[in-house]
């Protein structure tokens, strides 16, 4: 087989280059890069995604703008780390090639990549909420939706209020702050409620708000894949697919 099939697809967060490196790293869900591993996520279609495997994948990325035109894509690395709790992942570019194209098309086009801001919000904060939604052809186009901080739980999971539906292809995005700096990253929606479940009042007042991994479980996380990666759980993908597999 020639041709890949796509099996998910979803929003990511590039981050700064360090200092001593012209890698390129992104954030994302980890349920987004390693579907088979979430069987309640993908329930409808567990019957063949059960057996998918990771030498038989591979990850590509796409920079648009705002207008969903197509400034740059790339194929990223084989190597997935992961977060040994959270539904969080990164990717790298690494291709020197790869890396300089993409720095140019930032430049190019004004745009750069996303700090994370140490700060936790006060409650009732404005927040924007980016990532990628599917339209009626079924192609991803940029999406951005206007919300509020509706504060956090004792299992270091955040939320935000929209009145804007958040789509499914904006997991893995960015929830930046005012000052343009991601206090998160989109995990799901919470779930709507359905008669005979039971669920605390507090629960229920979340239903459909935006889930999030907050700024200081993504910080740590950042931080042990620079100091520690051999520590994290990497996923190698690809080793079974033929050079010419796009």
């Amino acid at each position: 087989m020639e041709a890949l099939e796509y099996l998910s697809s979803g929003s990511a967060i590039l981050l700064p280059q360090s200092t001593d490196s012209d890698t390129w790293q992104l954030l994302t869900c980890q349920h987004i890069v390693c579907p088979w591993r979430f069987p309640r996520y993908f329930s409808e279609k567990w019957d063949w995604l059960q057996f998918v495997q990771p030498p038989h994948v591979q990850y590509r990325v796409v920079l648009m703008d705002p207008h969903a035109k197509i400034l740059y894509e790339a194929q990223l690395d084989p190597k997935v780390c992961l977060h040994p709790l959270r539904d969080v992942a990164m990717l790298s570019i690494s291709d020197d090639i790869a890396c300089l194209s993409l720095t140019k098309a930032l430049e190019t086009n004004s745009m750069g990549p996303v700090d994370f801001d140490p700060e936790m919000l006060e409650i009732g904060a404005k927040v924007k909420i980016y990532g990628h939604e599917a339209d009626e052809s079924s192609d991803f186009v940029p999406r951005c939706v206007s919300g509020h901080f509706a504060g956090q739980n004792g299992h270091k999971q955040a939320f935000a209020w929209t009145q804007q539906a958040v789509r499914e292809g904006m997991c893995g995005g960015a929830v930046l702050d005012q000052k343009c700096r991601a206090i998160g990253v989109i995990e799901g929606i919470v779930p709507k409620h359905t008669d005979g479940d039971e669920s605390s009042s507090i629960d229920q007042n979340l239903a459909e708000h935006v889930a999030m991994i907050p700024s200081d479980v993504i910080q740590f996380f950042i931080q042990k894949h620079q100091t520690s990666e051999r520590e994290l759980e990497a996923v190698i993908t690809g080793t079974a697919l033929a050079s010419n597999c796009q």
